[in-house]
């Protein structure tokens, strides 16, 4: 529909006034929502449903840790999982952005992932989480095998923290643990189908104000080196917009 309010993702060429994307790939924008969360909403939310519903499995009533909680693809999942019926611990590395989660999602509980959180999660799940879900890397990853229960699943989404850890194999094999990693954009290019099944439920699910994407900042397209400073500096919570 000519002059409808749409939300779309695209590998490049969105900053700018004007691109072009398959109409395939549109969303509308619900009337309770702004443009600034229409741009949050595709990438971030997409990336936690392949996540924890296609590769992880999670399920109701099951405990799924979510590391760096307080970044796009973070709050997306701490959302994503809390609709899911699971129940979610939020890992964020300052007091500013644990309270900001708090804010956003009271349900859940929210640890400080700066300092050694294994016993934590561990007294908070009752013996350890289900899934991790885990955009961090680094120390992050390594303190998360400790806390998954027998036949835990950690979904490997990213290395936000900038180093790339290693896996001790042995650990896998004595708690049956699966190791999955998760490339949403690879996974919607090869599996079509399940993309559009993906985007349905999401899109569903936030018309019916089920869902609610978190922006931190807008910037105008002038000022976007400021705005990527923002989100490589990891001072943002949620999404960082950038305006034409």
């Amino acid at each position: 529909m000519i002059g409808a309010r749409v939300a779309t993702g695209a590998l490049t060429g969105a900053f700018a006034e004007y691109c072009v994307v398959p109409a395939a790939g549109l969303t509308l924008i619900p009337a309770h929502a702004d443009f600034a969360q229409g741009a949050a909403f595709p990438s971030a939310y997409l990336t936690a449903h392949v996540s924890l519903v296609h590769a992880g499995h999670l399920q109701v009533g099951e405990w799924v840790l979510v590391l760096g909680a307080a970044g796009g693809v973070g709050l997306a999942a701490v959302d994503l999982a809390t609709r899911l019926g699971a129940h979610v611990i939020a890992a964020a590395s300052s007091a500013e952005k644990r309270a900001k989660i708090t804010q956003a999602f009271p349900n859940a509980h929210v640890i400080d992932s700066g300092a050694p959180f294994r016993d934590v999660v561990r007294d908070l799940s009752g013996g350890g989480v289900n899934v991790v879900y885990d955009p961090v890397g680094g120390d992050a990853f390594d303190q998360s095998l400790s806390c998954l229960a027998f036949a835990g699943r950690l979904l490997v989404v990213g290395f936000a923290s900038g180093r790339i850890p290693t896996l001790p194999v042995n650990r896998a094999l004595i708690k049956n643990l699966s190791i999955l990693g998760v490339r949403a954009g690879e996974y919607s290019r090869r599996f079509p189908e399940k993309r559009c099944e993906s985007w349905n439920l999401l899109s569903r699910a936030w018309s019916e104000n089920g869902l609610r994407p978190y922006v931190d900042s807008e910037w105008a397209l002038g000022d976007w080196r400021q705005a990527v400073e923002r989100v490589v500096s990891r001072a943002c919570v949620g999404r960082v917009i950038v305006r034409p």
